[in-house]
């Protein structure tokens, strides 16, 4: 049913992937599946000013798939196996 929503994407050229369990598989998914990224996340300073006492250090997404593309994941692209059970990214 989700198929129909898209019909009008597709047309224009846009491509709908079927991938993934959770965020993480649906961000790498899409990294590999596209070949740029507009990157930008927050510096720690910026971060702590931002989340005050709720601050704690991590990666983000967006620094997972600059690290991703630097390894050269969404130079080629690759589809997902036949047989797995995927979700649509959303």
């Amino acid at each position: 049913m989700w198929q129909k929503r898209y019909t009008s994407f597709e047309a224009q050229g846009g491509k709908v992937l079927v991938v993934g369990r959770n965020h993480e598989e649906r961000d790498e998914a899409c990294t590999r599946a596209s070949h740029y990224d507009i990157l930008r996340y927050r510096p720690e300073e910026e971060a702590r000013q931002l989340f005050g006492e709720r601050y704690w250090p991590r990666i983000s997404g967006t620094e997972k798939n600059e690290r991703r593309r630097k390894s050269g994941v969404g130079l080629l692209w690759m589809d997902p196996p036949e047989n797995s059970n995927e979700s649509p990214i959303i």
